[in-house]
């Protein structure tokens, strides 16, 4: 908006500077003659103002990989976040490291990376909890936000940051936008799928993953195939099918069965969604 009206401006400056030089006026009027040359200067300057404006915001728009979120105007660089870092670590009461972090990051915001280095001063699960819900809304890339589930010990606290996550994009207060899950998304979701000791952690883990996202038949094949028993097999399969892009492929999935009887359930499950 700023750049189109200097550019109306400045269009407006150039027309009226051609209209002196043609009359001649310019060289009769002293006053007048003084009057172009400030303008001269004037549109010099807005044009080196309108350019820089314009090249900068080009940049911005192919570098920045929130531009999707038209609210993200600052985020913190390294320096701004060690800087926050040691506010947070100096502030010796809870709430008051609360209220440091809130007045530092007023109109600027971080990335998953820098929220999970600042939840390592904290050692009890409860806490760092409270600081992943807190940290929420001034976090640019929230459809990274299940990744934080690896810093919390517990099952519970698992479970617990799930729901909030789950909360989040249902209610709207985060960021909702569905896309693909790229390959190195994908690889850091099977690796802590992997890292997951159990079967419900582990299902609870991709929901979560994939709640703004989806994923195509052959990344649904890896996931699969990460499991020894049939049952298991179906139980995924089953599982990411509504978390699936190209579903009309999802009969590819058969050959991954061992027994006939399991290959049956799948058949009839496409043709149960179909219907």
């Amino acid at each position: 908006m700023l750049i189109s009206c200097l550019q109306k401006f400045t269009l407006k400056i150039l027309i009226f500077s051609a209209f002196l030089r043609l009359t001649h006026i310019t060289a009769q009027m002293p006053c007048v003659f003084n009057l172009y040359l400030t303008m001269k200067k004037l549109i010099i300057a807005l044009f080196a103002i309108g350019t820089l404006a314009s090249a900068q915001a080009q940049d911005f728009s192919r570098g920045n990989p929130y531009q999707d979120r038209p609210r993200i105007q600052h985020l913190l660089n390294k320096a701004e976040f060690e800087r926050l870092q040691e506010t947070v670590k100096k502030t010796p009461f809870a709430d008051d490291k609360k209220t440091a972090f809130r007045a530092v990051m007023r109109g600027s915001y971080l990335t998953v990376d820098q929220l999970r280095l600042l939840l390592k001063q904290f050692v009890f699960n409860d806490d760092k909890l409270d600081w992943a819900m807190m940290a929420y809304p001034y976090t640019a890339d929230q459809k990274e936000y299940y990744r934080l589930r690896e810093d919390f010990t517990f099952i519970t606290t698992q479970n617990k940051f799930d729901e909030f996550v789950a909360d989040m994009a249902d209610t709207g207060r985060g960021y909702r936008s569905r896309h693909a899950m790229g390959r190195d998304e994908f690889a850091q979701l099977q690796n802590m799928i992997k890292k997951e000791l159990f079967s419900d952690g582990k299902q609870s883990v991709f929901k979560v993953a994939l709640k703004d996202r989806f994923i195509t038949v052959a990344q649904v094949t890896e996931l699969v195939r990460q499991q020894t028993f049939d049952d298991d097999k179906l139980a995924w399969a089953f599982l990411a099918y509504n978390y699936t892009s190209d579903t009309r492929n999802y009969y590819q999935l058969r050959n991954l069965f061992t027994f006939d009887s399991n290959k049956q359930k799948l058949d009839k499950f496409l043709l149960e969604q179909a219907d």
